[in-house]
């Protein structure tokens, strides 16, 4: 039960860090402000995982723009790790599932994992001691796209 009840705590700070950066229009006017906010958001993080060890979640985020011509292939606009969870590099090519997104559109990806530890470690058939969880989710943002800066107007750097 335990180790149900961490995952769906799991699988909701990840898809609510994505909504919660999806209904953005903005993330902040300077760069450092864009972080801050970022920062302050992973701060439900630790709400929702409530009682369980927070310490072993590890996030990125990003926003990830499909190519005019060719909806699959896309371009990270922007990212941020989140407790040293890799994240793709501003202008690096990203493949984005069939069919997600338009051409020219853009999706919030959240990419994350969770180092889970069993109370009773190989007790328990299927389980081990020491497990990671991943989850990736796509949320597409309210506006037309979500810019990491103000004045951005979803206008590719790449």
């Amino acid at each position: 039960g335990r180790a149900i009840d961490n995952d769906r705590r799991f699988v909701s700070a990840v898809s609510s860090t994505g909504d919660l950066v999806a209904r953005e229009e903005y993330l902040g006017k300077t760069a450092a402000a864009a972080t801050a906010n970022l920062a302050s958001m992973m701060l439900s993080i630790k709400h929702l995982m409530g009682a369980y060890d927070s310490k072993t979640f590890k996030l990125a985020v990003f926003s990830v723009q499909a190519s005019p011509t060719v909806a699959n292939q896309g371009k990270v606009q922007w990212s941020y790790s989140y407790n040293g969870m890799a994240a793709p590099s501003k202008c690096s090519d990203y493949a984005l599932p069939t069919s997600l997104v338009p051409k020219g559109g853009s999706v919030v990806v959240v990419d994350a994992s969770y180092g889970f530890k069993s109370l009773f470690g190989t007790y328990v058939p299927g389980m081990t001691s020491d497990m990671t969880w991943t989850e990736k989710v796509y949320n597409n943002p309210r506006n037309s796209c979500v810019d990491y800066l103000y004045g951005d107007n979803c206008l590719s750097p790449c």
